[in-house]
């Protein structure tokens, strides 16, 4: 991870997403990256990337534009967690919160 403002290279920001990627599959939600190499599709729509200082991981789903969610990479676990909760919202699995 690299200090704060400073942009991480193409091959960390690789090595962020794999990793979450990783844990993702562990519960059970498969993802792929996307032909930039910069972020993983989850579902339609639903889309994860990391900061460009390496920070945090983000996502957002097309269908609440307005709605952007950010976990540290330092903690993939809820990270995978919160974007399992969203996919499953998303597919109708899970109500939404209120």
């Amino acid at each position: 991870m690299t200090e704060h403002g400073v942009p991480v290279s193409g091959a960390e920001m690789s090595r962020l997403l794999a990793r979450l990627q990783a844990e993702l599959a562990h519960l059970g939600v498969k993802s792929w990256l996307q032909p930039s190499g910069r972020c993983l599709g989850v579902w339609v729509g639903l889309y994860v990337g990391v900061s460009a200082d390496g920070t945090r991981y983000g996502w957002n789903c097309s269908r609440v534009p307005s709605e952007i969610a950010t976990f540290p990479v330092s903690d993939v676990e809820s990270a995978a967690k919160q974007i399992v909760w969203r996919y499953e919202e998303l597919r109708g699995i899970r109500r939404r919160r209120v």
